[in-house]
């Protein structure tokens, strides 16, 4: 899962969330899907910010890594 932030309007900050699934172990071949809770899973990501100390929480894009083992991995870019 990826979640970007779009740009502010009046409201503050605004993100989209985009999903993939891969069933190929190195994870090259990805197909998008769309849940059916797109927006709560993506709000659920920016939700983590309360974990994060105030100059982390800057972040442009976040990207989600979840493994069939129950393994996962949280990314920050703070550049795009």
């Amino acid at each position: 899962m990826t979640v970007r932030e779009l740009p502010r309007d009046e409201s503050g900050r605004n993100y989209e969330g985009s999903f993939q699934v891969s069933l190929d172990p190195t994870g090259d071949q990805r197909w998008s899907f769309v849940p059916c809770n797109a927006r709560e899973v993506a709000e659920s990501v920016v939700r983590l910010n309360a974990f994060l100390e105030q100059p982390q929480r800057v972040w442009k894009v976040a990207t989600l890594f979840l493994s069939r083992h129950g393994q996962f991995e949280l990314k920050y870019d703070y550049e795009r």
